[in-house]
């Protein structure tokens, strides 16, 4: 039986989370292992992905649109989790390291306005030459998720 992943992606806009987008994110356990520590390889050390961060559960303020989703999934739903923007950060470099390929095979997988998600980890926006440059009103990002079987 094999393992999927639901992630949203959602903004935090006048201290109030707002649904952003659910991209479509095939199977990749490797990623699933970096992300919660589901389907890692365990034989003999060898090929084991050490996690961002074990699962965390789901945030209490979660945005309508994402709890409806996660409504929908609760039964079968299992490793619910989520990322703020400095893990955020740390997911974009791996996966830009481990797996470019992947990452061109869906749309909205790390892009906020044309920018990357990983750009919103240094809070002091005066260091980039505007690639960084998010619309002011933007407080801050999470990624949401949760697997299935």
């Amino acid at each position: 039986m094999g393992c999927d992943i639901h992630l949203h992606t959602e903004i935090k806009l006048d201290g109030v989370w707002h649904h952003y987008n659910a991209p479509h994110i095939r199977r990749m356990y490797a990623l699933f292992s970096l992300m919660a520590n589901v389907r890692n390889v365990h034989l003999d050390n060898k090929d084991y992905i050490v996690p961002i961060s074990l699962p965390k559960g789901l945030p209490e303020d979660l945005s309508v649109i994402t709890q409806l989703s996660y409504n929908r999934w609760e039964l079968d739903a299992h490793n619910m989790s989520w990322f703020n923007a400095e893990e955020i950060f740390l997911l974009e470099e791996w996966m830009a390291k481990n797996a470019p390929s992947f990452v061109r095979e869906f749309d909205n997988w790390g892009f906020l306005f044309g920018n990357d998600w990983g750009g919103f980890h240094s809070w002091d926006r005066t260091d980039y030459d505007g690639y960084y440059e998010y619309p002011p009103e933007i407080e801050d990002i999470r990624f949401i998720f949760w697997f299935d079987n």
